[in-house]
């Protein structure tokens, strides 16, 4: 868990974990991850850091395979905001 997700999720007394933005139930899904790199990526232009900042639990686009692949081969499990994930592809925010 890196700086931003710590702030960004609220864990409920059930346990349940929940956006801290959005106060959404947050989805796990799996994915792969190629083996011994962060995955991190850092956005280079202001609206790209300025939507992240505002949406910080979306699905990571650089780093992560649907399927397993010959780059991506370590399961992992990603938690998402619907909320976060759609403002982040442009969508309408319920």
């Amino acid at each position: 868990m890196d700086a931003r997700t710590a702030l960004a999720i609220i864990t409920l007394q059930s346990g349940q974990k929940v956006c801290g933005v959005h106060y959404v139930p947050l989805i796990t899904i799996r994915r792969y991850k190629p083996e011994g790199i962060g995955g991190e990526s850092f956005p280079l232009e202001q609206y790209q850091r300025e939507l992240e900042e505002k949406n910080p639990n979306f699905i990571p686009y650089f780093g992560f395979s649907r399927s397993r692949t010959k780059e991506c081969t370590v399961p992992t499990e990603i938690s998402y905001c619907p909320s976060c994930q759609a403002a982040y592809e442009g969508l309408s925010v319920y």
